[in-house]
């Protein structure tokens, strides 16, 4: 009886040593698998992240070409030619300045586009910037809000208005700046891709009588890629990194 028992005790360890291994070796697969994953989904990441950047340095060359033909031909309208051309017959001097007028346009072009891609941007990187908008929300709730009554001062109730809005004033003045370099952008665009030959006029009355088909769609596709392209590479960006960013920690905290 008593050897009975102890085989079936024996019997009863073995199959608990057995399901304590098979759980082992279940978790053990499973995060092999879960690592399997996790690597897959960071080299994706990447190659889409490089793949990005490729892409931007292609929307770059596309977006600073029409800022580059506006200069030239600001540079051909307003240069005194018979005094650039005494000066390109000095010796140094003259061989200089060909150097420079080979890609001026170019130089002054890309500082343009940068100045005004930065701006129009600039919204988009502070929205993704939590700490700028923890330190404007919290300002802003325990900023003291001042009534602004009828019988104060014209100046007082604009110093009023003023400090009432002061936490948003740069997130406001970012927008605002944003919409101007739009403007500017689109205005650029237009000049140098013009959707119909003839001017804005002849655009609006060819819009206006439906004769869609003296649209030049190839002009049309250029402008919005112009003005467009780099802002939704920022966008793709920044969800790249906030993908990358979750899988850290999704990581550190298993």
């Amino acid at each position: 009886m008593k050897r009975t028992q102890n085989t079936a005790d024996a019997q009863s360890q073995a199959s608990e040593s057995s399901a304590s291994s098979g759980r082992a070796s279940g978790r053990k697969s499973e995060s092999s698998n879960q690592a399997t994953v996790g690597n897959a989904t960071r080299q994706i990441v990447r190659v889409l992240y490089w793949l990005v950047i490729i892409a931007a340095l292609w929307f770059a060359y596309l977006n600073i070409n029409p800022y580059a033909q506006a200069v030239r031909y600001i540079m051909d309208g307003t240069l005194d030619r018979t005094f650039f051309g005494w000066l390109l017959q000095l010796p140094i001097v003259g061989n200089l300045l060909n150097f420079f007028a080979l890609g001026a346009h170019w130089l002054i072009g890309l500082i343009l586009w940068a100045v005004i891609q930065t701006i129009e941007c600039f919204p988009i990187v502070l929205k993704h910037d939590r700490s700028f908008q923890r330190a404007i929300i919290n300002d802003s709730d325990r900023n003291q809000q001042y009534a602004i009554s009828e019988d104060d001062d014209p100046a007082v109730q604009w110093l009023k208005r003023w400090y009432n809005r002061f936490p948003t004033l740069t997130i406001r003045k970012a927008r605002n700046l944003a919409l101007f370099a739009y403007t500017a952008d689109f205005l650029i665009c237009l000049s140098v891709y013009p959707p119909v030959d003839g001017g804005v006029s002849q655009f609006l009355f060819v819009v206006a009588t439906g004769q869609f088909q003296l649209i030049n769609w190839s002009n049309v596709a250029l402008m919005m890629t112009t003005l467009f392209a780099f802002e939704a590479i920022v966008h793709m960006l920044f969800f790249l990194a906030h993908i990358t960013w979750y899988y850290r920690l999704s990581r550190s905290a298993a």
